[in-house]
């Protein structure tokens, strides 16, 4: 990232190492009608939040992910279980000017592994993002570039009582995103606005804005079916 005179000039972001994509899904109901609700769970999980010193000021380094689940089961005593992996080659990132972006090997759907006796249709969304972000300031507030990579699995499992058979479907979709943005945790937040008031969130609004700067990359987006019928598809 290249700062003059107090403005970001250009700044570069990627994620690199990433081999492969595991998927597996193993998830039931015990029963309850509780179960049956459709429910969003969001877990974020900080593995790294690095403070290191440079000749220019103190920096951080953050590495985080974010599990989402959201179950939609229709009837009790539903299971569904699938699993898959997708090799990953290249990087993701924005460097020298040019843009970056890993590919995603195919060569096998979660479709193909995918089990689920039920009476009624069940559903699953499964979705994880991994980012990494290095800026200017401290584990409480930093700003600067960052690289995030989505992968979002969608499976839905037909009834086992289908007169043609039990539908079968999957959608995996893969983005990646790369900007600059600021990152203050929201327990300096709160304490900033009970002191400022109004005046923190003006400037914060203001500052936050930066944030807008930020490109998505669209890797990869495919949906399977089995049978591969019109009816199933639908």
């Amino acid at each position: 990232m290249s700062v003059r005179d107090g403005q970001v000039d250009s700044s570069s972001a990627s994620i690199r190492g990433l081999k492969a994509i595991d998927v597996k899904v193993d998830v039931g109901t015990s029963g309850t009608s509780v179960d049956n609700e459709k429910q969003r769970v969001e877990l974020p999980i900080k593995l790294l939040s690095a403070p290191f010193a440079t000749p220019v000021g103190p920096m951080v380094a953050k590495w985080e992910f974010k599990f989402i689940i959201t179950p939609g089961f229709t009837q009790k005593g539903t299971t569904v279980q699938t699993s898959a992996t997708y090799p990953l080659r290249g990087h993701l990132g924005f460097e020298n000017g040019k843009l970056q972006k890993p590919t995603l090997d195919k060569s096998r759907s979660l479709v193909e592994n995918l089990f689920g006796p039920t009476i009624g249709v069940t559903g699953l969304t499964v979705a994880v993002e991994t980012k990494v972000s290095v800026g200017y300031g401290v584990p409480l507030a930093s700003a600067g570039p960052y690289a995030k990579l989505q992968f979002a699995a969608g499976v839905t499992v037909g009834s086992s009582a289908g007169i043609a058979g039990q539908c079968k479907e999957t959608t995996v979709v893969v983005t990646g995103g790369i900007g600059f943005g600021l990152d203050i945790s929201e327990k300096l937040a709160d304490g900033l606005t009970k002191v400022l008031g109004d005046r923190f969130k003006k400037v914060f609004d203001a500052e936050n804005k930066i944030s807008s700067n930020y490109k998505e990359v669209k890797i990869h987006n495919w949906s399977d079916a089995e049978p591969n019928s019109k009816m199933c598809k639908t």
